[in-house]
């Protein structure tokens, strides 16, 4: 994939190859970190998250994709690696690499997710086999909307979504805890920090007037009700035991549909 990471800085510095190679390895450095090493493990984290971030976001295109066995794996690979210049046009890309620049990696993963949301009325008529089909061409899509939606995606994204445990830049010495990738590959939903979960309790914004709690967030408290009893989150706290709530198949369908986190 470095062919097409390196056509856009050789056709902005044609006659300075030095500087093309320079901003190359700069980008790599920043956005890339790690994805091209012989450990598989950084490309399949990378796939886990953004599969979590599916599922965050829109929750029903997340399922349908789960159920059909359309994994990452199978067609968002060259995005990440080249940071979908492998996939857009270079008039394209140059509009979402300078939103990129003024982000962190991160931003890849949501413009992964833009792009999906784009495509989600047809990919939820679909099964595995058109899927498959669908991706096999670079996909028409207004690239201005994406990159804006994209954004609003990223803001909207609490960090501890996107931590990567392989994907930290070099100069950056504290790595996230963020579990092994067989435990991520495992989760169909994404799992938040107390202090992600505590800033959209706090300070949603979106709270209610009066309201102490984010109206995005609904908290499944899946104690006994003694221990119910004894304290819980006062704002949009729903009691569901799980020695009970879960046992059944018409409970657990109904929480399939809900939002991630």
């Amino acid at each position: 994939g470095l062919d097409s990471l390196c056509a856009p800085f050789v056709w902005l510095n044609f006659n300075d190859e030095a500087l093309a190679f320079g901003c190359l390895d700069a980008f790599v450095s920043r956005f890339l970190t790690n994805l091209f090493s012989a450990d598989s493990n950084v490309m399949q984290e990378h796939l886990a998250v953004f599969s979590h971030l599916v599922t965050y976001h829109d929750p029903q295109l997340g399922w349908h994709l789960f159920n059909e066995g359309f994994a990452p794996d199978l067609y968002a690979i060259p995005w990440f690696l080249t940071a979908f210049s492998h996939v857009f046009p270079l008039e394209k890309i140059f509009h979402f690499w300078d939103t990129l620049i003024l982000h962190s990696s991160a931003m890849t993963l949501c413009f992964g997710v833009a792009v999906l949301m784009q495509m989600r009325e047809t990919l939820l008529s679909y099964d595995f086999n058109e899927c498959i089909l669908h991706f096999g061409d670079a996909p028409e899509l207004d690239v201005s909307r994406t990159t804006r939606e994209a954004k609003a995606l990223f803001a909207e994204t609490p960090h501890s979504l996107t931590d990567r445990r392989f994907s930290v830049p070099h100069s950056i010495k504290r790595k996230p805890k963020v579990p092994p990738v067989a435990v991520l590959k495992e989760q169909v939903a994404p799992r938040i920090s107390i202090e992600n979960f505590m800033e959209l309790y706090l300070t949603g914004p979106n709270r209610p007037p009066g309201d102490e709690a984010s109206s995005k967030l609904v908290v499944l408290d899946v104690r006994n009700p003694a221990e119910y009893a004894t304290g819980h989150l006062p704002a949009l706290c729903l009691n569901l035991p799980s020695d009970t709530a879960f046992c059944g198949s018409s409970v657990a369908g109904g929480l399939g549909g809900g939002g991630g986190g």
